[in-house]
């Protein structure tokens, strides 16, 4: 199990891991929600572990929770997020019961069963996020649009509201963390996000940078929760679903384009990451050809 500051290299990359597959491959649903003044019978056992994730958010009051015997005060602003399967416990404190937004939620396949194993282990974590105020409207609008039963999408939408929370956490997480990070790492990363096409082996890395290559993958995993060679990968994949997505470019030329040997390889990688083919995903997004005068072209 792994309890850890939310700027941890493995919890970043859990995070980012959640994040990356919504909603090309999945979604997240609300099992429950509530907002409420916790009763003063409230406490969750100890060593309590749910098949389902969980977010909770403070609004006011006081308690304690446990993470993995780890004891983390329940104020204003405090964010708790517990995995599936993370051992935890709370209680309140009766002299001020603590106000919170609880959300219990899965992450499904689209047309599957929920997803239990996008991380090796479970994993929890505990922050008070800046600014308060932006988080607790956040909040608030999910547990407004999730209360409207009636309303047209809704599922959709509590979905986009867990992912908007967790795309915040991260960057916020990672804003904070830049000031102190390597700027010949960040220039790296900066290079491998402008030219994704450009294949450079660590060992030329370390000597653009002047550092070892043990030393860039170090830092570089510190940094981003993943080595270079992932994050080069993963943002060649976020590339290919732009350029299906709005160009008329044959998934040939598009592997052309990325520096792949042949659409195999690229198509190949392309799955394994996002768990489509390019075809499939250029089909489900916009099957119809990118302008008046383009005739449909085949994806090979």
């Amino acid at each position: 199990m792994s309890k850890a500051d939310i700027g941890s290299a493995a919890i970043l990359a859990n995070i980012r891991r959640m994040v990356e597959v919504v909603p090309y491959r999945c979604h997240f649903k609300i099992h429950r929600m509530h907002r409420l003044k916790v009763p003063l019978s409230w406490s969750i056992e100890d060593n309590r572990r749910n098949e389902d994730l969980h977010l909770l958010y403070v609004i006011g009051g006081r308690g304690t929770y446990w993470l993995d015997g780890h004891e983390e005060p329940l104020r204003a602003g405090k964010l708790i997020f517990v995995s599936n399967g993370f051992a935890h416990s709370a209680e309140l404190d009766p002299a001020d019961p603590p106000v919170i937004i609880p959300i219990r939620f899965g992450l499904y396949e689209h047309g599957a069963a929920r997803l239990h194993k996008l991380y090796e282990a479970p994993f929890a974590f505990a922050c008070v996020p800046e600014p308060r105020s932006a988080y607790r409207q956040r909040f608030e609008r999910l547990y407004e649009d999730y209360a409207r039963a009636d309303m047209e999408g809704l599922e959709q939408l509590c979905s986009a509201g867990i992912h908007a929370i967790l795309i915040h956490l991260l960057n916020w997480r990672l804003n904070q963390k830049a000031d102190r990070m390597d700027p010949r790492v960040i220039g790296m990363k900066q290079a491998l996000d402008r030219s994704p096409e450009r294949r450079t082996s660590l060992r030329e890395w370390a000597e653009r940078t002047g550092l070892s290559s043990k030393q860039v993958s170090r830092l570089f995993v510190q940094y981003f929760g993943m080595t270079p060679k992932q994050y080069h990968i993963r943002t060649l994949i976020k590339h290919a679903q732009f350029l299906l997505e709005e160009t008329a470019l044959t998934v040939s030329e598009i592997a052309e384009q990325l520096g792949y040997p042949d659409p195999y390889s690229f198509s190949k990688q392309y799955k394994q990451v996002t768990g489509v083919s390019p075809a499939a995903h250029r089909r489900a997004t916009d099957p119809a050809p990118k302008s008046a005068d383009a005739a449909p072209r085949p994806p090979l």
